[in-house]
């Protein structure tokens, strides 16, 4: 199973576990029951003093260089060079953003569009065939 990112809880959703908690209800108890962790309850509590809220933080960290608002535009490229390789769909990239990217930022942009790299007829078949798990596109290589 790959492993994904934390969501976050909705604002309504930690106002009500403050509530409670602020009610008298032990911590502990409302993890249990509402299955979030101690620690965020506590953490939430910190933050409602310190900003007066529950709001989520900005995330912290660098911006994508393939931004999720440029999947459209990998997607058209995906879907005009098929057989392309991770290097061409690079330079690609890097021909009509300006924006050079390196071969393993390109294969998860090009995984979360959805697509799974499959061997075509130019690449040796491994002894061992796999399908791709249905509802995954497909592309050669």
């Amino acid at each position: 199973m790959p492993l994904t990112m934390a969501r976050y809880y909705s604002v309504d959703f930690r106002e009500r576990v403050l509530a409670s908690f602020r009610a008298g209800v032990p911590a502990d108890e409302i993890a249990i029951l509402l299955g979030v962790s101690v620690r965020s309850i506590y953490r939430w509590n910190e933050l409602e003093r310190e900003t007066g809220g529950v709001v989520p933080r900005p995330k912290s960290g660098r911006p994508p260089l393939i931004a999720p608002d440029a999947a459209g535009l990998l997607q058209q490229m995906v879907e005009a060079h098929p057989a392309a390789t991770i290097d061409e769909y690079c330079q690609m990239w890097e021909e009509r953003t300006g924006t050079r990217v390196s071969r393993s930022t390109m294969c998860s942009a090009i995984n979360r569009l959805g697509y799974v790299r499959k061997k075509g007829v130019s690449s040796p078949a491994n002894s061992r065939r796999r399908s791709a798990p249905v509802g995954e596109k497909t592309m050669l290589i």
